[in-house]
């Protein structure tokens, strides 16, 4: 279930508190950019998969794309789109 601490408009996966019992096994959030500028992950985005160790997924409400990003595996583009396309959200 997504957690969003009632804002529609900011996140932090560091605020979750996983449940006992429960082990955090990756991340996701949302780019909500009205423009191709948002697509793909952020500096910030592979920082926090690489301080993580996890893999990490982002949803594009521009273009509906889903990607992931796993520290070590997927390749940094530079300035380009960066994470493996999975999927797209019509």
């Amino acid at each position: 279930m997504p957690v969003t601490f009632g804002s529609s408009t900011v996140f932090y996966a560091d605020n979750v508190t996983v449940p006992s019992g429960y082990t955090a096994v990756g991340g996701y959030h949302t780019h909500p950019d009205p423009n191709q500028f948002g697509e793909g992950f952020s500096v910030p985005d592979m920082n926090w998969a690489a301080a993580h160790n996890m893999t990490s997924y982002v949803g594009m409400s521009y273009s509906g794309n889903i990607r992931s990003y796993t520290p070590g595996v997927t390749k940094y583009n530079g300035y380009g789109v960066t994470g493996d396309l999975i999927g797209n959200v019509p």
